[in-house]
C-alpha cells in the first residue's frame, strides 16, 4: 500500500510538473497559427543545412516552452512550412538550452563539469540532428484529403491560405465548425486561438497524462536496487542511466535534482547519460512525439538521440571517470 501511494504521488508530481510547460506549448503553437503570417515565419529561417540547423537549437532560449512545450511548437512549425533541419535541431536543444533548464543545471552542478558537458552536448547532437533531418525530402500526402505543409506531421490544426477567417479544421479525429451563436463579440482571431488552444490542449494532455501513468508504474514494479547493482561497469551503468532518464520521465528541467538522490558516486558519463536521456526522450515524450508526427520519423529520432547520448556518455566515461 505504502508503494501505491508513493505510484500515486509520483504520478500527481508529474502531471504538475509536466503540464503546465505543455500548455504553454499549446498556446504559443496557437499564437503562430493565429496571428503570424505563415509566409513570413518561413522566410526567418535560413535554407543553409549546417545555419538552420545552428539556428534551430538556439530557438529554445527564445521560447523557453520546456521539454513538452516544444512538441507543439516543432509540429506548428512543420505546419507552417519551416525546413525540417530548423524544427529537429530546435527539438532537440530547446528542453536543455533555456533559461530554465540551463540556470537549474548550473544551481545544482555548480562545482562540476556537468554544466558544460550537457549545454555542449545538446548543441552539438541538436546541429548534428537537425543536418540530417535536413536531407529529408518532402513527399506528397496520399492518405489524407487535407493537404498538410510537411509529411513528417501525423496531424495538426491549420488555417486555409484562401480563407483564413474560415473554419479550423482538424486533421485526423477531429473537426469541427466555429459556431457564430453567443461569439459575435469575440473577434474571430480571439476564437480561433481559444479553439485551437482548447483543442491542442485537450489532445495532448490527455497523452501526457498517459505517459506520466506508464511512468509511475515503472517507478513501482521496476527492481531499481536490481538494476543499479547491474550497473557495473562504465557502459552497463550509463545504459541503466538511460533506462531511468527514459522511464522515470521527470523532464528536461527537474532531472537536474534526481542523479544524486537516485545513486552516489555516479560517473560523469553516467549522470550526462541520465540528463540528456531525461531532457530528448523520455516516455512522455515518446508519446507525444508520436501523436505529432510520423512513427518512422519518430523512430528515426529516437534512436539518433539514445546512441548519441550513449556515445558521448562512454566517451566522458573513460576520459573523465
Amino acid at each position: 500500500m505504502n508503494q501505491i501511494s508513493i505510484a500515486v504521488t509520483f504520478f500527481l508530481s508529474l502531471v504538475l510538473t509536466s503540464l503546465p510547460f505543455l500548455l504553454l506549448g499549446t498556446a504559443v503553437s496557437s499564437f503562430l497559427l493565429v496571428f503570424v503570417n505563415k509566409q513570413r515565419l518561413a522566410a526567418i529561417f535560413p535554407r543553409n543545412r549546417v545555419l538552420g540547423a545552428i539556428v534551430g537549437s538556439a530557438i529554445g532560449l527564445i521560447l523557453p516552452v520546456g521539454q513538452y512545450g516544444t512538441i507543439p511548437v516543432a509540429r506548428r512549425f512543420l505546419l507552417e512550412g519551416v525546413p525540417p533541419g530548423v524544427v529537429f535541431s530546435f527539438l532537440t536543444a530547446a528542453p536543455t538550452l533555456n533559461i530554465v533548464t540551463l540556470w537549474l543545471t548550473w544551481q545544482t552542478f555548480t562545482y562540476s563539469s556537468i554544466f558544460f558537458y550537457r549545454s555542449l552536448s545538446v548543441w552539438l547532437m541538436a546541429i548534428f540532428i537537425g543536418t540530417l533531418f535536413s536531407f529529408y525530402r518532402e513527399k506528397p500526402r496520399t492518405d489524407s484529403e487535407i493537404p498538410l505543409e510537411s509529411s513528417l506531421v501525423l496531424s495538426g490544426s491549420f488555417l486555409p491560405e484562401e480563407a483564413a477567417s474560415q473554419p479550423l479544421q482538424r486533421v485526423g479525429s477531429l473537426v469541427y465548425e466555429y459556431k457564430t451563436r453567443d461569439r459575435q463579440a469575440w473577434p474571430i482571431s480571439v476564437q480561433l486561438f481559444l479553439d485551437n488552444f482548447i483543442d491542442e490542449a485537450l489532445e495532448l494532455g490527455g497523452l501526457l497524462i498517459i505517459g506520466c501513468a506508464l511512468s509511475s508504474v515503472f517507478q513501482l514494479l521496476l527492481p531499481q536496487s536490481q538494476l543499479i547493482a547491474w550497473g557495473n561497469t562504465p557502459a552497463t551503468q550509463i545504459l541503466v542511466q538511460l533506462f531511468f532518464g527514459f522511464t522515470l520521465a521527470v523532464n528536461a528541467s527537474l532531472s537536474t535534482f534526481v542523479p544524486g538522490s537516485l545513486i552516489t558516486n555516479l560517473s560523469v558519463g553516467s549522470t550526462l547519460a541520465f540528463l540528456l536521456v531525461a531532457s530528448l526522450i523520455d516516455i512522455k515524450a515518446f508519446i507525444l512525439l508520436l501523436s505529432a508526427f510520423r512513427a518512422k520519423i519518430v523512430l528515426y529520432f529516437g534512436i539518433l538521440c539514445l546512441l548519441m547520448s550513449f556515445l558521448v556518455a562512454l566517451i566522458l566515461s573513460f576520459y573523465l571517470g
